[in-house]
């Protein structure tokens, strides 16, 4: 006996014409926050282009930012690099900062240390980080001293312990095989241990030269994988808490037979976010946003049967 299948819809766009605003403001950050990695190459300190970056994504997460979320994970916003990698990291640390009882001062002081943590890459030859086989030994020393360059220029400019830990330590692991320094545990500073899991959801999420993006829910069973080994279980426990195992954004097949975008999810409640139904149990879509928003806490009766893609539900029209 099979499960529900999806419906044959015939919507052309799975994702929000609200939200087109909102990608095209993540777009206009990441090209600000490329501006400000243009004069970090040129060995210039970008502090003002830095300081408005910042305070842009903090108004953004004052006011919505689970709108920011389902742009960044539906692909309207899949621009690859450093600029758009931190942008999108920094949203989704964000994201679980007001449950993240560690020694971090301020909400700023996180999206500051995540925008910057990576400037080491700005060091790095575009062959390296573009090539699609494996790296040899050279590439590789090359690779893992990123860190530490961008530890030396952050150090230069004045910035505080947080971002500066941030930037050395986002590439320890849990277990202590990480680098540059072999750190385990609690030796890592705690934006450190939030930013490198995050980091992995969205290399996961986000298409590469070599791959495609994978779908939410095994993105989140990927990261879940790694608990423990490079990975701090608390903060493992607290993305599942925050972002669900079908994180905002994603396409999911209810146990009716219809087809939902998941809008945002419930605290601590993986399986049981709000959604907002786009294909009807009888196969009707709901286009421009029209469909019926369910709370799956409150409706009891309904779960998701499965994550799908846009490219099973187009397979299936």
């Amino acid at each position: 006996m099979t499960g529900p299948q999806p419906k044959k819809p015939k919507l052309e766009n799975w994702t929000f014409e609200s939200e087109n605003e909102v990608a095209l403001l993540h777009s206009r950050w990441v090209d600000k926050l490329e501006e400000c990695f243009q004069d970090i190459r040129r060995g210039l300190r970008p502090k003002a282009l830095i300081d408005s970056v910042v305070h842009s994504l903090l108004a953004q997460m004052e006011s919505d930012p689970w709108v920011m979320l389902r742009t960044i994970h539906d692909g309207k916003s899949q621009i690859f690099g450093t600029a758009a990698t931190s942008i999108n990291c920094a949203f989704f640390c964000g994201m679980l900062y007001p449950y993240f009882f560690a020694d971090v001062e301020s909400l700023e002081l996180l999206l500051r240390s995540v925008v910057l943590h990576d400037i080491g890459m700005l060091y790095l030859p575009k062959t390296i980080l573009t090539k699609i086989g494996k790296l040899d030994d050279r590439e590789r020393a090359q690779l893992e001293a990123h860190p530490n360059m961008g530890y030396e220029r952050l150090k230069e400019w004045g910035e505080p312990p947080a971002v500066l830990n941030a930037a050395l330590q986002h590439h320890e692991d849990w277990n202590g095989q990480g680098y540059p320094q072999g750190l385990r545990r609690e030796e890592i500073s705690p934006i450190a241990r939030l930013i490198a899991p995050v980091l992995y959801l969205n290399a996961l999420l986000s298409e590469r030269p070599y791959r495609g993006s994978l779908v939410g829910y095994w993105a989140m069973k990927q990261v879940l994988k790694e608990t423990g080994i490079r990975f701090s279980p608390e903060v493992v426990k607290l993305m599942m808490n925050v972002l669900g195992l079908f994180p905002p954004g994603s396409l999911v097949l209810l146990t009716d037979g219809s087809v939902a975008r998941v809008l945002q999810t419930n605290y601590a409640q993986p399986l049981r976010p709000r959604v907002r139904v786009l294909i009807g149990s009888e196969g009707q879509p709901f286009a421009n946003e029209t469909g019926p928003v369910i709370d799956l806490l409150a409706a009891k009766k309904l779960f998701i049967a499965k994550a799908v893609s846009s490219q099973d539900i187009d397979d299936a029209t």
